[in-house]
């Protein structure tokens, strides 16, 4: 993935990073991340505060491929964040 910079901010910073490519590897070459991740979209998604989960949910979700990088485990912590409200 490449990613070159949108905006330019106020005092030209990031104007100097235009053109500029980063490589970012693929979510399910970056497992140590994956845990990091769940931590936010737990508190994001969080109905009240709690932010409870299994032990193994950790492993679990280093285990699944990821093949749509951040966005596919936000979307799924969401969703069980929507069931645990709904339940």
């Amino acid at each position: 993935m490449t990613s070159q910079p949108s905006m330019v901010s106020a005092d030209g910073r990031l104007d100097q990073l235009c053109g500029a490519s980063v490589e970012v590897p693929a979510l399910r070459h970056r497992h140590g991340d994956i845990e990091h991740l769940a931590r936010f979209f737990l508190r994001t998604y969080r109905p009240s505060g709690e932010s409870r989960s299994s032990p193994d949910a950790p492993t679990m979700l280093r285990r699944c491929p990821w093949p749509e990088n951040v966005r596919q485990p936000a979307s799924v912590i969401r969703a069980w964040r929507g069931g645990l409200r709904a339940g």
